[in-house]
Formats: structure tokens, sequence, C-alpha cells
């Protein structure tokens, strides 16, 4: 995430997403744009890698709202937070199945929208370190284990490690690191 948090809408009530875009703005996010169908969503998401996505979950379009919200979810990662007028038991348990990062009852109150916000960009900042940490931890066991195998082989002398050994336990561990 950069300095300002980038939040992408799609929603298909223009009024309502020119007022939910001004008060992202008021609150101090980014606002690169709002789609209003789930096909241009995608396209726009793709593009612009938002830190997270507001979606209405009703769409008059082909691709409704969670059919998006699982493709985002699938593609990218990023989080994705539900605005709904309404939403019954078998919508909200077939919901659920993206794993949504909120959901937002519209009409919406700023202050409840700013605070499932800043909730699900949290969660998300913490769920990237955990997976990074886990990737970090499986590469040193890895390389450890690798170590401990060469060293209870029989050797009648002392192995010397060659560049493609240190290769072999450095690469996982520098991957797993960014580096």
């Amino acid at each position: 995430m950069g300095e300002r948090p980038v939040i992408f809408i799609v929603e298909d009530e223009a009024i309502v997403a020119s007022d939910i875009k001004e008060t992202l703005l008021g609150l101090g996010y980014e606002v690169p744009g709002i789609a209003k169908s789930g096909e241009m969503a995608l396209e726009k998401v793709e593009k612009f890698r938002p830190d997270l996505v507001l979606m209405d979950i009703h769409l008059a379009t082909q691709m409704d709202g969670i059919e998006t919200a699982g493709k985002i979810h699938t593609l990218y990662g990023i989080p994705v937070i539900y605005l709904t007028a309404y939403a019954d038991k078998s919508l909200l348990d077939r919901a659920k199945l993206t794993e949504p990062y909120g959901y937002v009852i519209k009409p919406y109150d700023e202050r409840e929208l700013h605070s499932v916000i800043e909730m699900a960009l949290y969660k998300h900042r913490i769920e990237r370190e955990i997976k990074k940490r886990d990737a970090i931890l499986f590469a040193v066991s890895s390389a450890v284990e690798w170590l401990l195998r060469i060293s209870r082989e029989d050797h009648k002398e002392p192995r010397i490690f060659n560049a493609a050994d240190i290769r072999d336990i450095l690469d996982p561990v520098g991957l797993a690191l960014g580096a």
C-alpha cells in the first residue's frame, strides 16, 4: 500500500457510486475509478491493483457482485467489502464463500464504512505478513532438513559444499524473503 490506500468501487447506481467516491475521498482514500459491471470491474482491478474493493452485491449485469468478488479474490488476492441494501440468508451464505472482509449495509454510515475499511486493510496486511513469515519458515526448515540429510550420509571425507549446494539452500530462502 502506498501513502493513501487505494479503493476501487463497483456499484451500478451512478448516484450511489458518486456519493461513495466523495465519502472515500473525504476520508483520505484514493479512488482510481468506479465500475458498473462485474466484467468492467475485473478489467479495472487488474489495471489499478487497488488495496481494497467495495462491491455492490446486486449488480444489474450478467456477472453479479458475488461472482465478481470471487474472481477478484482468486485472481488478485485483493480484499473485498460488500455493499448491500438487503441480504437474505441464501445470498449471505453464497457471499461468505468469497471470503469477504466485511459487509456494509446501504444506506451506509460514514463512520461505519471507515471502520470496516480500516479493519479490512489491517487484516489483509497482517495476513500477507503471516504468509511471508510462513514461506520463510518453510524455506529455512527445508534447508535445515537438507543439511541434516547430507550430514547423515556416510562420507569417508568431510563434505565440501559447492556453489550448487549453496544455491539449493539459499534460493528458497531468498525467494521467501523476496530477494
